[in-house]
């Protein structure tokens, strides 16, 4: 990931933090899973099928809703090559604005793309076509701008306080 960053200038930051694992809203006992990495790293995932995989690496699992009430994010981007509905599916996206994600079809069939749909529907976000492309979505919140104002205020309200101290 550092090295990810170096060729993007994303220079770290003291309150960032990298985090590698695998996040699901279906924890069982345990806490580590197999990841299975393919000659071609972008077909490599949590399924052995197709056979056609050079090792694994033993991955760290965290809870979805776990995390986005730790890190409180305002962007969730997901290329998780046909996992979406199950992370989703039961995700508490309170406070989150905006998600990315790739959306695989051939994967999980036309009936779970709907269902994908329906849950961020169910949930105030749209199908954002200004900045969706393809398989490529961007569902946003419905009120992501006030979302947004108010985010901004309650930072600007807490740097003035740390100003004030």
């Amino acid at each position: 990931m550092q090295i990810v960053h170096q060729l993007n200038n994303v220079a770290q930051k003291a309150d960032m933090e990298i985090v590698n694992g695998i996040l699901t809203n279906d924890i069982g006992r345990s806490k580590y899973t197999k990841f299975y990495l393919r000659e071609n790293f972008w077909a490599s995932s949590l399924s052995p099928e197709p056979k056609n995989y050079v090792d694994t690496e033993r991955v760290r699992i965290y809870g979805f809703n776990e995390m986005i009430e730790r890190v409180k994010p305002t962007l969730i981007i997901c290329d998780i090559e046909g996992g979406e509905l199950d992370l989703f599916k039961n995700a508490n996206l309170t406070g989150v604005e905006k998600v990315l994600v790739e959306l695989h079809q051939w994967v999980v069939g036309k009936r779970n793309i709907k269902k994908i749909f329906d849950f961020f529907s169910a949930r105030d976000f749209h199908y954002d076509c200004r900045h969706s492309y393809g398989r490529v979505i961007l569902f946003s919140h419905v009120d992501r701008d006030k979302m947004r104002k108010k985010r901004l205020a309650t930072a600007q309200q807490k740097q003035l306080n740390e100003q004030q101290v």
